[in-house]
């Protein structure tokens, strides 16, 4: 007889994964899957396929952000691999430290808007 069967709650209730198949089917791991979004998100952002060395670096990125998101990683270690993860994303042109200002008017709109304020008198 099966004593962890008999051990365990009735909440529990029996095992839902079936021996043999795997709990995963596509065999596609979170890694893999952040991996191929960075991979297209870089070569979307500078037109052109990532070097070697970028590759590694999009690895590790994918790697750091698996982990981030884990349940099983402890808090202190989530943030520290978002803190890398960052970083790396920084030295890959992937992420901007600030938001990108807002576009200037041309001096034509600004010379004409500031003509019509004078003409309102405010």
């Amino acid at each position: 007889m099966n004593t962890q069967a008999a051990s365990q709650a009735p909440s529990q209730g029996p095992h839902r994964f079936k021996p043999g198949a795997s709990a995963n089917p596509s065999g596609r791991t979170r890694r893999m899957s952040h991996f191929a979004v960075l991979s297209d998100e870089f070569a979307r952002v500078h037109g052109r396929s990532p070097s070697n060395l970028e590759i590694i670096s999009l690895k590790a990125v994918a790697t750091l952000a698996s982990k981030a998101e884990s349940t099983r990683t402890p808090a202190e270690q989530a943030v520290r691999a978002s803190n890398t993860m960052i970083r790396l994303l920084i030295g890959l042109g992937l992420y901007a430290k600030k938001p990108a200002k807002p576009a200037r008017p041309s001096l034509a709109e600004y010379l004409t808007a500031k003509a019509a304020k004078a003409g309102t008198g405010t």
